[in-house]
């Protein structure tokens, strides 16, 4: 499937959930228990159920893309200052947000300590987007740590609140943004190279669908004054909504015309060993005299 067309999807998409999600906060749940109405109950789950469609409908399109990165971005100065803006969100959030008392003192301490590695490593790779240097390709497991325990942090003190509405959304997009870090620093240090391209789209663009879900819709509902449907800190919530902007501008930067080709395999000529092949690149877009000249 041609990258357009994923892009088209994802921007029709993107505003149909952000404005399914937030007229599900505003008319269907309960601003005091934070639960589903009883009188609109059967409409709120079908929202619910249709923006896990959506978002699933994605993420099978998305598995149909041929367009392979063949390197990480290197001078892109829009991925350095969503780049810049999420250290400074994650920091922002290691100070000011407390979880449940039932979290491990370990996991807390886990996550201070990588937050701040984290925050970091994203200022000094926002630092990498406006003059090109090289970074350690280890140091890209520093984010993973972090998102890790702040899932953690986050699902432990969501379990005694299960049966809010609000935590389906929360969990799943941070799950999502774990794995987007994983398969991030997997790219970063040439790893499963073979099918890493298309998890790394699909995740990549389910996590920003998933950060729009559970960040936008909560900022609405604190500026209408609709806050006790919100069950964790704003800092959490801004994070996750950078966190968001900051994987847009690496996807669409990564998968930018400027930095993939796509690979395309030519049964042998007579002059080649019998069953070898050749393997051409070349941009998707590009015209196909010039893919014969190759």
């Amino acid at each position: 499937m041609k990258y357009k067309h994923l892009v088209t999807f994802f921007l029709i998409a993107l505003p149909v959930c952000i404005i399914i999600r937030t007229l599900q906060i505003l008319c269907t749940v309960d601003g005091i228990t934070g639960f589903f109405k009883h009188e609109y109950r059967t409409i709120g789950i079908f929202m619910s159920g249709l923006l896990l469609v959506i978002i699933g409908t994605c993420a099978v399109m998305c598995s149909f893309i041929k367009r392979c990165p063949p390197k990480m971005p290197k001078v892109k100065p829009l991925l350095g200052v969503s780049s810049i803006a999420l250290g400074v969100a994650v920091l922002f959030e290691i100070f000011t947000t407390s979880y449940n008392a039932g979290v491990p003192f370990g996991v807390l301490v886990i996550a201070d300590v990588f937050g701040v590695a984290t925050a970091v490593f994203f200022i000094v790779y926002a630092l990498k987007m406006f003059k090109d240097f090289h970074i350690k390709r280890k140091l890209y497991i520093i984010p993973v740590m972090f998102f890790m325990a702040r899932l953690v942090c986050v699902f432990i003190t969501a379990s005694s609140i299960a049966l809010i509405v609000d935590n389906l959304f929360m969990i799943l997009c941070y799950c999502s943004l774990l794995l987007f870090m994983l398969e991030y620093a997997k790219f970063a240090n040439n790893l499963d190279v073979d099918m890493n391209f298309k998890k790394l789209f699909i995740v990549g663009m389910c996590s920003i669908l998933l950060c729009a879900v559970s960040s936008i819709p909560r900022l609405i509902a604190i500026i209408s004054g609709n806050t006790a449907v919100l069950h964790e800190s704003v800092a959490s919530v801004i994070t996750t909504l950078i966190a968001g902007v900051f994987i847009s501008a690496f996807v669409f930067t990564a998968y930018g015309k400027d930095n993939l080709l796509v690979k395309k395999h030519h049964k042998a000529r007579k002059t080649e060993a019998p069953g070898s092949r050749t393997d051409v690149f070349y941009f998707e877009d590009e015209p196909k005299e010039k893919r014969q000249e190759k």
